[in-house]
């Protein structure tokens, strides 16, 4: 890795004179070849007492406006003929510290909101199948494009759009005790879009839109699934098998949530959210909401030793702790003092001085897509000229450049490994022809608007403050609104039905699960709740955006089996958006983490959550 030192005192006080001179050309846009589609292998604890948080349903107070002061967190002063190595760990050997910046809200597998569900949710549940994985010589794991591998199901034999799954004999569920079969499986996938959460969206991109009917039991260990298009015509996606792999559809007991259910509550989602039900190779020893959570590995989990395909790699540490902390400051300051080993919500500088301090620095290229909304149905942004004037107002280059250790600039809010990704966004900075538009939309002078944005890494913050600088060369004065982590997240969950929280520049980044159109589309652009041919679109449409020809195009191709006409629909949807501009696209960047050198087994995945039960003591 290329590790880039900066000294931000000079970056912001450079930082005006760099947008302003900006010129007017074009960068050139880099497409990213389609990925390869790997072909399928055809082969008691204690509950938690987590506290389920509850999103706002009233704007966020908001305090003066942040200034364009610099950060003050610096690397820390090493000498340059010193030999680093991290220091000691303070935990034993068999136990982990992972930093979080925020702390789940639910432990429901389809009620995965927040990154912090998912991510606590791939250790405490299994799922039908698991991501076909290549180890590096670093010791990290990357996914093998969509190719996946056996978990509960042991093999699996495919007829057309029926695919019959032998499922792996001797699990049980680890609070209860009960044998997990066929039936749970079943259960788990008709559960999935009654509650909460992205199961009827991730169903129905699998081929799945009535699981009580397309899901049949054959016996305690054998199970069908008859994928289908939205015309209910047989058809395996290439999707299909994928979507299995997602923590969403982690399998639950379900002899204990019928027991559960009541009548308001008929799926025992309120019990399950804070008591989760599964079979994963953890189970929670204690937990302190919005502190802590220590997970507790289960002795003789399927997953150790030659049963899987990773054989030792699952052999790792008895203990993982997840710990929040507030700031990438007090992260990167506890890792320094040995009292915590892996971490992802870091930005550059705080990458740069752990890698100077003998950390690992690991990365791969999942395409996180970083976006601003717009919030259509608040003026000015009503406004097609306003919304232009900001897209050539942005620094493009300062902002990847200068914020981030691995990225590029984006040019969609599509995959750019996906076959339909084009380079629609081609706005320019280009100061000057933002004031033009300025003036011609009635804002000769400028206007003031809020940016919110999360504070889960220094990368958002060093982003809002070069927007800040940029936009005040327009006369745009933005009050900066950071937000911690899971905050934000709720805030934003409830903006999609409420246009009047956060009604200004939202910051945002979209991790990209699948090497297709389909999912950014239906999920950014469609019109919210617009009634398609099985669901609704449109799930996290924060800007309100709303074109009906994106919603036909969408809807009437997303199954379509001609796939060059398939991938024209989502080009053609991809050029409507950026001339409609409900959002501005900024950067797509990696995920690079920093791991202490006695840690190993981090596995990039296409859903980015850390696969805790893959990490092993190094050596």
């Amino acid at each position: 890795m290329t590790r880039k030192r900066f000294y931000y005192p000079f970056i912001l006080m450079a930082v005006l004179a760099i947008v302003a001179a900006a010129c007017g050309d074009d960068e050139p846009a880099t497409t990213a070849a389609p990925a390869t589609t790997a072909a399928p292998t055809t082969t008691a604890a204690p509950t938690t007492t987590a506290a389920a948080t509850t999103a706002d349903t009233e704007a966020p107070t908001t305090a003066e406006a942040t200034t364009t002061t610099p950060p003050t967190t610096q690397p820390p002063q090493i000498d340059e003929g010193d030999v680093m190595r991290a220091p000691d760990r303070v935990q034993d050997a068999e136990t982990v510290v992972i930093a979080w910046t925020g702390y789940p809200n639910s432990l429901d597998p389809p009620d995965s909101l927040l990154n912090f569900n998912r991510e606590a949710g791939v250790g405490l549940y299994d799922r039908l199948l698991t991501y076909s994985l290549t180890e590096r010589e670093d010791g990290t794991f990357v996914w093998d494009g969509l190719g996946v591998a056996p978990g509960l199901a042991e093999s699996w034999e495919i007829d057309g759009g029926s695919v019959t799954f032998t499922i792996r004999q001797g699990v049980t569920f680890n609070k209860t005790g009960n044998p997990l079969t066929a039936h749970d499986i079943r259960y788990s996938f008709v559960r999935a879009i009654e509650v909460p959460g992205f199961g009827t969206f991730n169903s129905n991109l699998a081929g799945i839109f009535e699981p009580s009917r397309q899901v049949t039991v054959i016996d305690d260990y054998t199970i069908r699934f008859d994928y289908e298009l939205a015309d209910g015509t047989p058809f395996l996606l290439k999707a299909s098998l994928p979507s299995m792999r997602f923590p969403i559809f982690g399998i639950v007991d379900s002899v204990e949530l019928q027991a559960r259910a009541t009548d308001e509550d008929p799926w025992g989602h309120e019990w399950i959210k804070e008591n989760p039900e599964g079979s994963g190779p953890y189970v929670i020893e204690s937990a302190t909401p919005g502190t802590e959570m220590i997970l507790r590995r289960v002795p003789g989990h399927w997953t150790e030793g030659d049963q899987n395909q990773l054989g030792e790699a699952y052999n790792g540490f008895d203990r993982v702790i997840y710990r929040t902390l507030s700031s990438p400051a007090d992260i990167t300051a506890l890792m320094l003092g040995g009292e915590v080993d892996v971490a992802f919500a870091l930005g550059t500088r705080e990458l740069n001085a752990l890698g100077e301090a003998g950390f690992t620095i690991v990365n791969a290229e999942i395409p996180d897509i970083w976006r601003l909304d717009l919030p259509l149905t608040t003026p000015p942004f009503d406004n097609l000229a306003v919304r232009q004037a900001l897209a050539h107002a942005v620094p493009y280059d300062t902002i990847v450049e200068n914020a981030f250790t691995n990225a590029t600039r984006s040019y969609s809010i599509v995959n750019p490994a996906s076959p339909s990704y084009i380079p629609a966004w081609d706005y320019d900075t280009d100061l000057d022809r933002a004031r033009e538009l300025l003036a011609e939309a009635g804002y000769p002078d400028g206007f003031s608007t809020e940016l919110f944005y999360t504070q889960e890494r220094q990368e958002w913050e060093d982003i809002a403050l070069f927007l800040q600088a940029s936009l005040s060369q327009v006369g745009i004065d933005v009050a900066l609104r950071p937000l911690p982590a899971t905050e934000y997240q709720e805030q934003t969950t409830a903006r999609y039905d409420d246009a009047t929280l956060m009604a200004g520049i939202q910051m945002r980044s979209g991790l990209i699960w699948l090497d297709d159109a389909d999912p950014n589309v239906g999920l950014w652009l469609v019109t919210r709740g617009f009634p398609g041919p099985v669901g609704v679109g449109g799930f996290s449409n924060a800007t309100h955006y709303s074109n009906i020809e994106i919603d036909k195009l969408h809807f009437e191709n997303r199954f379509n089996p001609d796939l060059e006409a398939r991938a024209e629909a989502y080009r053609e949807a991809q050029r409507i958006a950026a001339r409609d501009l409900p959002m501005i696209m900024l950067a797509v960047r990696g995920f690079p983490g920093a791991v202490h050198p006695e840690v190993t087994g981090v596995a990039f995945t296409a859903d980015p959550h850390l696969r805790q039960y893959l990490l092993r003591p190094a050596g």
